[in-house]
């Protein structure tokens, strides 16, 4: 959740390095005195909406961390022996491009980026380490006090290095260790090796599927994805390891916002998954996808089928389900927390523009939403000054968004006959920090744009 703000690297240093480098060593002395920390600011606007976050979900499941904030010295360090769990994220390497990812995410989005930009700025293959068997060897002398390791990517179960991690442990005889994953769960095989017979060997695993909708429209939104194979997958997966623990993980997005509670009740009643078995994302960037910018008759119907969902939970399941009811409430929770109508054209844009590369048609797929796509601006989108108000006011907007938005709210003060507040959004978009290079240069073009539009015409 702060990979977009921390500093720290594997690219030149180790992991007992970062486990105390100054952004860390901070982040404990926050945690311990309850301040604020900008490295989790997502997480905080969850807790605004008061929804449940992934660092309270944490904070609520993790015991073992109460015996070792003792150890904590006055300046933040800890002792690397207490690094008890790894969360790796090590390539970009997948097989999906999905709808709200990027390229330095997914190796697949490397062509569309480039169609869509003209400059991918960066290598299709992105790793966080130039030097895998160091990390190995710094992995193995972790091993004596390691209990979890969750793995991530790009996808981990096409990843070379997750299966050269299997082996470390394995070779340990660590088959202990806790093993836990975010998987598109397309493929089972690999280079020759079957996860299956490797999971066999471990005693606890847990796979979180990233799921979002079934048939076309998880097509659709995770593209290359393919909805019969995942159903084989679930299926030998039941049969061959019944041992595993299977979870979906699905993102909560303007996609799936009004359909994901009749995906999990199918889920459920097809017995693929069982009651507290869903950890339910929800998307905050790219902005344009988040479920906040439903106009207020599709917000309705949305809530109103969570609603729905959570009294078949309560009726069917009962207590057993309270982590699901839980993960609904939040969605409801954060869709109404904010109106951000306002960027409906920016989604209408973006899915035009995407569905030209790859001849897809969104209102095709989800025709109850294709007035956001196609055709007059959607109802609900009246009042866009104040929506844009509180879109700028969310701290987790990462720069190009932010600059982005201004340039809107530029074009809405030319429109509006305000030449004056039109060019000091333009200058506001262009100050913005932090900017790469080739998305500043696309700013400057728009911004320039704009400004010729706004030069006074010479008289007939």
């Amino acid at each position: 959740m702060a990979a977009d703000k921390t500093q720290d690297s594997l690219r030149g240093m180790s992991l007992p390095e970062i486990w105390n480098s100054a952004e860390v060593k901070q982040l404990r002395l926050d945690m311990l005195q309850e301040r604020k920390n900008p490295l989790c600011l997502k997480c905080y606007e969850v807790e605004a909406a008061k929804a449940q976050s992934l660092r309270t979900k944490h904070n609520n499941a993790d015991r073992a961390r109460e015996k070792i904030i003792g150890q904590t010295r006055s300046d933040g360090w800890l002792d690397s022996k207490h690094l008890i769990s790894l969360e790796l994220n090590l390539s970009n390497a997948c097989n999906c491009r999905c709808r709200y990812c990027c390229h330095r995410r997914s190796t697949g989005w490397y062509k569309d980026f480039a169609l869509l930009t003209g400059s991918p700025g960066l290598p299709a293959a992105l790793t966080a380490t130039d030097d895998f068997p160091n990390l190995y060897g710094q992995i193995r002398d972790l091993l004596p006090g390691l209990q979890r390791i969750r793995f991530g990517g790009g996808e981990p179960l096409i990843a070379d290095w997750h299966y050269e991690i299997l082996e470390i442990l394995l070779a340990g005889n660590r088959v202990d260790v806790k093993l836990s994953y975010v998987t598109n769960f397309c493929n089972l095989t690999h280079g020759g090796k079957d996860i299956l017979e490797l999971w066999k060997r471990f005693r606890d695993v847990a796979v979180s599927a990233s799921l979002d909708a079934p048939g076309s429209r998880g097509e659709y939104i995770r593209k290359g994805l393919d909805w019969n194979q995942v159903m084989q997958n679930r299926e030998r997966l039941m049969r061959v390891c019944p041992h595993v623990i299977f979870c979906i993980s699905p993102t909560l997005s303007v996609m799936n916002a009004l359909g994901l509670p009749d995906f999990h009740r199918d889920w459920l009643e097809k017995g693929y998954l069982r009651p507290n078995k869903i950890d339910l994302g929800i998307l905050f960037g790219p902005v344009e996808y988040r479920c906040q910018i439903l106009p207020p008759h599709l917000k309705r119907e949305a809530v109103a089928s969570c609603r729905r969902h959570i009294e078949y939970l309560s009726r069917r399941y009962g207590p057993s389900a309270k982590r699901d009811i839980s993960s609904f409430q939040n969605a409801v929770t954060f869709m109404q927390e904010k109106d951000l109508t306002c960027l409906i054209g920016r989604f209408r844009k973006t899915t035009q523009a995407l569905d030209a590369i790859r001849d897809e048609r969104f209102e095709d797929v989800f025709p109850e939403l294709a007035g956001l796509a196609a055709g007059p601006q959607a109802p609900g989108a009246e009042a866009p000054l104040a929506s844009y108000a509180d879109l700028l006011s969310l701290e987790t907007l990462e720069p190009y968004e932010r600059a982005r938005t201004h340039l809107e709210l530029a074009l809405l003060h030319k429109q509006a006959g305000r030449p004056d507040d039109a060019a000091g959004e333009i200058a506001k978009a262009l100050r913005q920090d932090g900017l790469p290079a080739d998305s500043y240069q696309d700013l400057c073009r728009e911004a320039n744009r704009i400004l010729k539009e706004l030069a006074p015409q010479p008289p007939a």
